[in-house]
């Protein structure tokens, strides 16, 4: 019989990440056990290597939750807000993914995430799944042209912003500033 576990996997995430994004990727296996009380080995026999415990903190248990609201809509309320409404949401989503993207790319230099994974990485999926709701939307009659690029446009502007207020202290968009841009980039939304 297994022993029970003491901590979850949330647990591990959750300190993995603080003190990855506290102090890069060099933080060894066993600092990381020390916090949460137990051996190295515990962790890396829940976890398989620290390249595992760098993708938990990367990917989690699934797609960001606002991603999972965007794959279900577009719903009743008008487009316009649904859409600023969505982008404030993954605009918070990539405030915290931002800072684990680095730190992930900084650990595994030959590791890149890669689009075509079987997961792929968060940014991708809000991509693809933004692009689906934009083209969804213009099948309900929305003119929306090339919800490709406008998502591009959407969740570039989303991420650098978060880039920019993960190394300054750069607040992200308002739901003002986010109606601003979705006008401009869709006047006719």
């Amino acid at each position: 019989m297994s022993r029970p576990q003491k901590i979850s996997d949330q647990q591990i995430r959750d300190t993995a990440r603080r003190l990855f994004l506290a102090h890069g990727p060099a933080v060894t296996v066993a600092t990381i056990a020390e916090e949460l009380g137990v051996s190295a080995a515990a962790v890396i026999q829940r976890v398989g290597s620290k390249g595992e415990l760098l993708r938990m903190c990367l990917h989690g248990d699934g797609p960001p939750a606002w991603i999972e609201t965007v794959e279900r809509g577009p719903g009743k309320r008008p487009p316009f807000d649904e859409l600023v409404d969505l982008l404030v949401a993954g605009a918070k989503s990539m405030r915290e993914v931002v800072p684990t993207l680095i730190v992930w790319r900084l650990g595994e230099p030959n590791g890149l995430l890669r689009p075509d994974s079987a997961v792929p990485p968060p940014p991708i999926q809000a991509r693809e799944s933004l692009a689906r709701w934009l083209t969804r939307a213009t099948e309900g009659g929305t003119p929306i042209p090339d919800p490709r690029r406008v998502a591009e446009l959407l969740l570039g502007a989303a991420e650098s912003r978060a880039f920019l207020g993960w190394v300054t202290d750069l607040p992200p968009h308002s739901r003002e500033e986010w109606v601003e841009i979705v006008r401009a980039l869709l006047p006719s939304l």
